[in-house]
């Protein structure tokens, strides 16, 4: 919920770099959103364990976020 009220009150403020890579508030909201949307159609549901296997990637900060949402 924390991102979300982010994302309403400064939507064009800078929230995540990565390399060179900048994703504002309100578009790494909408990332979220997406990969909740669609780890949601791919069956993931509240009470679920989700595992990510990757580097140290901006990816894993949107998954986190994802997989929380969807609780």
């Amino acid at each position: 919920e924390w991102l979300q009220r982010r994302a309403l009150l400064t939507p064009d403020r800078p929230a995540l770099t990565f390399g060179e890579d900048t994703w504002s508030f309100a578009a790494l909201q909408a990332e979220i959103v997406r990969m909740a949307d669609r780890l949601a159609a791919a069956g993931v549901a509240q009470g679920d364990r989700v595992g990510y296997l990757g580097f140290n990637h901006s990816g894993f900060l949107m998954a986190m976020f994802a997989t929380a949402r969807l609780g």
